[in-house]
């Protein structure tokens, strides 16, 4: 019986699976096993993996049998045929170093009360580590203002769950279409789940680099709208668990989702968006009318006009929060207070501003 399911999603893989199919087989906790559930892929994954399954009956895969189609799909019916205790999320492009399951199977059974622990991951592009920064790093900061201010801990690999908790917390949400991550552990911070930051551990996860989503992609209706669902939900549930003081966190989240769909010529998401943040107390009356002008200089054409846009730009910093995601060079130590990392990282622009 294996104590850890590891959890795979792939979708024409080809070129990067094998890498991480063989980094579970260097793990030196040898209890484990591999779910991997395909979403349809075309390019000769498929063949790759059944390798890696006659080989070792550690591994195992299935096809997406129902919708919607995505990742996330995939992820929960990973989850529901799994036979482990604890459950570590592995995209195909991502590699696990040898010491991962070891050393995150040992903190959940060496701490019972825990739903989930938190390890450091390093970004790469071809190589370990040649990409020099750590994903994020551990601050004095609660995890729920970080979530909300663009500067999670980790992304849905950084972590390992009890498998019951993470059931219980519904699981992914299959009606995303981005900010799954995000929609995710602001349902664990929020719901004051039990977790344990470990970045006293060596890093245990590479997470790849890729080129960046356009703006354009980024803002696409689809997306714009899972954006909108996900900030509803955070700060409904916030105010249903008493959390009011930390709905006006949420700002920044919702600022960048209103800039973005006017830009996108999305007019009606933007306005019913900046709406919900007035009803609901997470804009003052300065940001509201900030955003007012936004969305009337995007309608009226008028942000392609540079002295406009310019100075809408300029007042628009104040939705900017500190982030170090992706920023902290590998030099320098997981665990920092916030002061401490002022010299080092800038504060990241809106996107699509």
């Amino acid at each position: 019986m294996p104590t850890t399911s590891v959890i795979t999603p792939s979708f024409n893989c080809a070129k990067l699976v094998h890498e991480t199919l063989a980094s579970l087989l260097a793990q030196s906790n040898h209890h484990w096993e591999c779910i991997i559930v395909d979403d349809g892929s075309t390019d000769g994954t498929l063949e790759i993996i059944d390798k890696y399954v006659q080989q070792d009956s550690r591994f195992k895969l299935f096809i997406r049998d129902r919708g919607p189609k995505g990742a996330c799909t995939c992820r929960n019916i990973g989850v529901n045929m799994s036979r482990g205790d604890y459950l570590i999320f592995l995209d195909t492009d991502d590699l696990l170093a040898p010491q991962c399951i070891e050393q995150r199977t040992e903190i959940m059974e060496q701490h019972p009360e825990l739903d989930l622990a938190i390890f450091p991951a390093a970004i790469f592009e071809n190589e370990p580590y040649d990409v020099n920064k750590w994903w994020n790093i551990e601050t004095d900061r609660d995890l729920l203002t970080r979530q909300l201010h663009q500067d999670a801990i980790c992304q849905g690999t950084g972590c390992i769950w009890k498998k019951s908790s993470f059931v219980n917390i519904g699981m992914w949400n299959e009606s995303l279409m981005i900010w799954q991550d995000i929609d995710l552990f602001l349902r664990t911070w929020i719901q004051n789940y039990q977790y344990l930051v470990c970045f006293e551990h060596e890093a245990d996860l590479h997470y790849r680099r890729h080129a960046s989503l356009s703006v354009a992609g980024f803002f696409q209706r689809a997306k714009v709208e899972s954006r909108c669902q996900v900030i509803r939900n955070a700060v409904d549930l916030m105010i249903e668990t008493r959390k009011t003081d930390l709905v006006r966190e949420t700002r920044f989240l919702l600022a960048e989702t209103v800039v973005g769909a006017a830009r996108g010529l999305q007019h009606d998401l933007a306005r019913d968006l900046l709406n919900f943040g007035i009803s609901s107390n997470v804009l003052n009356r300065h940001e509201c009318n900030l955003l007012r002008q936004v969305l009337l200089a995007c309608r009226t054409r008028a942000w392609r006009w540079s002295l406009i846009r310019g100075w809408l730009q300029n007042q628009l910093t104040i939705f900017q929060a500190d982030s170090f995601l992706g920023q902290v060079d590998c030099s320098e130590p997981l665990i920092q207070t916030k002061d401490s990392l002022q010299d080092i990282v800038k504060k990241p622009s809106m996107v699509g501003v």
